[in-house]
């Protein structure tokens, strides 16, 4: 049977995490410094700027854009929806490649003869050398090399052409392929011509253009190079991407329709605490925090929440959804559990603040979550029939932020927001968000009034008071319309 990959299931959160990774970036700044770069951008559902669309899709722009020479380079572009990379050659180049592409009754298996053949067919082309295999991210394979100088570009590839047309290779074509033939093309070889970079991402299939060599080619499938199994195994820690960013909350997005989810964490090191995850189906990011209590604030109640890093969609929809699910080792060690799951609708959103309405069931109510201080933030109630806060209110949320001060922080005074910085959070760090957990739910105090009206002077800390919190609602009882999949960057939904 042919070879056809699978319709992508990536987030702007997945793609921005992959090309953070310092390898990743290294490698493809090596092929696009100082080059002119073809990008692909797709754009999400809905957007103005959208041409021709067919049954909904997405569709991809390409276009010439400067060099990326640096990190930055790269942030800029991806935050811009950009997934693709392809550096360009001019009228002369060091650079040349075969794209190597299987017909349409052809599998992938099937081209990979052909492929060594060309290879060792490059080998021997006076000037070349360097030659390399790549996985093309979708239905075949890039044959490059690299020249001892600078050649002109077309007289190369007539070249490569003639050469390759001297060999018997079976079945293989310079036009497009038919049945179970094989395509040599080299037509982009050409100035202004380009191909995919090595480690970037096809953005049709949602696949990594990895290189390969001979042997591993052999036993390669292209299932190894999805971009989620690749990420998966690149986490610093279960749900959490190596790179342990906290995403900024994004700004001006009322009306849209999120997941509040909550992960009941024992973890080894933090202690038994709750995950509250906003999750944003548009980016795939999972906003988070750790909560010591287990229930929503109820009235003028104000709960604690610790700001985390950010996970990932999967994770916090997923991990423990049918029950406790181990993370054996490192970051986070112990137990986790889904334990509430809905959709929530969102009507104000800030860098440092969301408020939002619970829409299902007879629990609605609208619920705010602002930063105070550090990592630390409050989870409150909001009346519905007025956002302002009384002055008594106000004078109560003034003494449980100096409450808070009280509690370690993750960072100084005049440090960046948590939202702004990219520290690494450090296995042994104890200054941690959720390293330090457990020492904030254990030395924050809260008084006890009725305890010291009756004469007493006892206090009870928050610690004291999770124990005997009513507990979330059961998973059981999650309703079905708060499943909220994955926003591929491909057909079936925005990026």
């Amino acid at each position: 049977m042919p070879y056809t990959p699978p319709a992508p299931k990536l987030t702007k959160h997945d793609i921005a995490e992959y090309y953070s990774d310092p390898t990743v970036q290294a490698a493809l700044i090596s092929q696009l410094k100082n080059k002119p770069v073809m990008t692909v951008q797709t754009l999400p559902q809905g957007d103005v700027r959208r041409r021709n669309d067919v049954k909904g899709k997405p569709i991809r722009i390409l276009q010439a854009r400067n060099n990326a020479g640096n990190p930055n380079d790269l942030t800029w572009y991806t935050d811009r929806r950009y997934s693709e990379f392809h550096p360009t050659i001019g009228r002369k180049t060091r650079k040349v490649w075969v794209d190597v592409d299987p017909g349409p009754d052809s599998d992938i298996d099937a081209v990979k003869p052909v492929v060594y053949q060309v290879e060792n067919a490059l080998k021997k082309m006076p000037g070349v050398k360097d030659t390399r295999i790549s996985y093309s991210g979708g239905r075949g394979f890039h044959v490059r090399g690299t020249l001892n100088r600078k050649s002109d570009t077309d007289k190369m590839r007539k070249m490569i052409d003639a050469h390759l047309k001297t060999l018997s290779i079976p079945k293989a074509v310079f036009q497009k392929p038919k049945g179970d033939e094989v395509r040599l093309d080299t037509s982009t070889l050409k100035n202004k011509g380009s191909i995919r970079a090595e480690y970037s991402l096809n953005s049709e299939t949602g696949r990594v253009a990895v290189p390969l060599t001979q042997r591993e080619l052999r036993g390669f499938k292209p299932e190894q190079a999805d971009l989620k199994r690749i990420l998966r195994e690149k986490e610093f820690a279960p749900g959490v991407p190596r790179s342990k960013r906290v995403y900024a909350l994004p700004e001006n997005k009322e009306g849209k329709q999120w997941t509040m989810a909550v992960q009941e964490h024992d973890a080894r090191r933090a202690g038994k605490h709750w995950d509250l995850r906003l999750v944003d189906p548009e980016t795939g990011y999972a906003h988070s925090w750790a909560v010591p209590k287990a229930r929503l604030p109820e009235g003028n109640q104000k709960l604690l929440a610790v700001r985390t890093p950010t996970h990932t969609e999967h994770y916090a929809l997923n991990y423990g959804a049918q029950g406790k699910e181990d993370i054996g080792k490192g970051y986070g060690k112990g137990t986790v559990e889904i334990v509430h799951k809905e959709p929530v609708k969102l009507i104000k959103t800030e860098k440092n603040k969301i408020q939002f309405d619970r829409i299902i069931g007879d629990d609605k109510s609208r619920l705010t979550l602002f930063r105070t201080k550090g990592d630390n933030w409050l989870l409150r109630q909001v009346k519905e029939s007025s956002d302002m806060i009384s002055v008594r209110q106000m004078g109560e949320n003034a003494a449980l932020v100096k409450l808070g001060m009280g509690v370690r922080h993750t960072r100084n005074v005049g440090d960046p927001a948590p939202s702004e910085t990219t520290d690494p959070l450090d296995n042994q760090d104890d200054h941690t968000p959720a390293g330090g957990l457990a020492n904030a739910i254990s030395s924050l105090s809260v008084p006890d009034y009725a305890a010291r009206r009756a004469g007493t002077q006892r206090e009870e800390t928050a610690e004291d008071r999770m124990d005997r919190d009513v507990q979330w609602s059961n998973p059981q009882d999650i309703s079905p319309e708060a499943t909220i999949g994955a926003s591929p960057i491909m057909p079936g939904g925005g990026y």
